[in-house]
């Protein structure tokens, strides 16, 4: 979070409607400023919306997009934080940008507080929740983008990182992780990805394999970290199943289905000649005597 400057806010409550203005302006403050940038300007990982054309659209667009996200982008909806008035006075904030006095909303740096604690604590909650997806070393897989990456570190605060991984992304495997886990565990998943930004490569290169989903995506039962640092259980579309039975029954799984491919398809064609062969020789005149 970052305070809008005092001096310029108090400006603001002379325009028309300058309260709704200010209000908007301490919500954006508290929950929009770490991804859409200083003053709505943008950054590398969210668009401006202090711009022409976002101001084109109209305010059903603007509130639809606000309240429910944008799915396959960083834009989660607000719905769940913010109320229907919030959400009415940040749609009036978008539409007015240009009344609003420019450097009034400063860019957060302030980086989250670690230590040999919280780094640790984070990295036992990442590879618990997140390697899955992320990858173990933050590499990324098929399924989820590097997070050990310099581009991704250099152009993304630890405000917004939090902000990721509490709200989710809609239209992707990224969940909603507020819910949960605590703010200071979040924290701490932060404050260990962080870390990698001094060796993190250029390019990243994705682990092979992966995807398969957070632990409660799986149909067997997994152990987790749980918000308050405990172990426990979650149980995905094989909920009442014991993780012994899941073993004893999924053994087919194991085998690769191109190879039960292979040897379905080279069967049949085994069969095949054996037929043709026997209806060959049936089929071939017999020399009379």
């Amino acid at each position: 979070m970052t305070d809008p400057d005092p001096a310029l806010l108090a400006e603001v409550a002379n325009l028309p409607d300058g309260l709704t203005l200010q209000n908007a302006i301490t919500i954006y403050a508290a929950n929009c400023v770490a991804c859409h940038g200083a003053d709505g300007l943008g950054t590398g990982i969210a668009p401006a919306l202090n711009d022409p054309l976002v101001r084109e659209k109209t305010t059903d667009e603007l509130t639809r997009t606000v309240t429910f996200g944008s799915a396959g982008t960083l834009m989660a909806g607000w719905s769940n934080a913010l109320t229907t008035q919030e959400i009415a006075s940040m749609i009036s904030l978008v539409q007015r940008w240009d009344e609003v006095p420019a450097e009034i909303l400063p860019a957060p740096n302030v980086p989250i507080p670690t230590t040999e604690e919280s780094i640790a604590l984070g990295g036992d909650l990442f590879a618990a929740n997140c390697s899955r997806c992320h990858g173990p070393e933050g590499q990324g897989t098929p399924r989820a983008p590097a997070l050990n990456v310099k581009l991704f570190l250099t152009d993304t605060s630890d405000l917004a990182i939090q902000q990721i991984v509490t709200n989710g992304v809609p239209g992707t495997a990224m969940p909603v992780w507020g819910d949960r886990m605590t703010e200071s565990e979040i924290q701490a998943i932060v404050g260990f990805i962080r870390q990698w930004e001094a060796t993190a490569p250029e390019v990243a290169v994705p682990a092979k394999g992966g995807g398969g989903g957070p632990p409660w995506m799986r149909n067997n039962i997994q152990t987790t970290t749980t918000p308050s640092g405990g172990q426990g259980t979650v149980q995905g579309q094989g909920q009442g199943q014991g993780q012994a039975q899941s073993q004893q029954t999924a053994w087919w799984q194991a085998i690769d289905w191109r190879i039960l491919l292979l040897l379905t398809g080279g069967l049949s064609i085994a069969f095949t000649l054996i037929f043709l062969g026997f209806e060959s020789l049936h089929r071939r005149p017999r020399k009379r005597e």
